[in-house]
């Protein structure tokens, strides 16, 4: 676990915080990823899963809760330092068009657009070997 401040924390997520988080436990066997925590509440997580031969990068925030930049690039670099950890040379990712710096935000860890989509912008991440 790791303790940002007196508020919160993040951790390595779990099967129960993703049924919590989307009401069910479809993704617990192929993610991978982190929890975070403000005040004692699951505030949002981000990971990856893996299906059909392809690794995606996810993340989401509860509506409504004070979650800073801070703890979301915290997040956020915590993720990426798995990811290259676990080895993964090639991550997808959709930008969520509910949020216009969510483009800009993968651009700046590092993906790279490669197409739009019915879901979204299509976002690629390759690690330099």
């Amino acid at each position: 676990m790791v303790k940002l401040d007196d508020r919160v924390s993040i951790r390595p997520i779990k099967s129960d915080d993703i049924k919590e988080f989307y009401g069910t436990s479809a993704l617990r066997r192929t993610c991978r990823g982190w929890s975070v925590y403000l005040d004692g509440e699951l505030a949002g997580i981000c990971g990856i899963t893996i299906g059909r031969s392809i690794v995606v990068a996810f993340s989401e925030i509860k509506p409504g809760l004070p979650v800073s930049r801070r703890i979301i690039w915290n997040t956020a670099v915590l993720l990426m330092d798995m990811i290259t950890d676990l080895g993964f040379s090639i991550i997808y990712a959709i930008a969520d068009p509910r949020h216009d710096s969510a483009p800009s935000f993968l651009r700046h860890l590092g993906f790279e657009h490669i197409e739009s989509s019915v879901r979204g912008e299509v976002f690629r991440w390759q690690a330099i070997h």
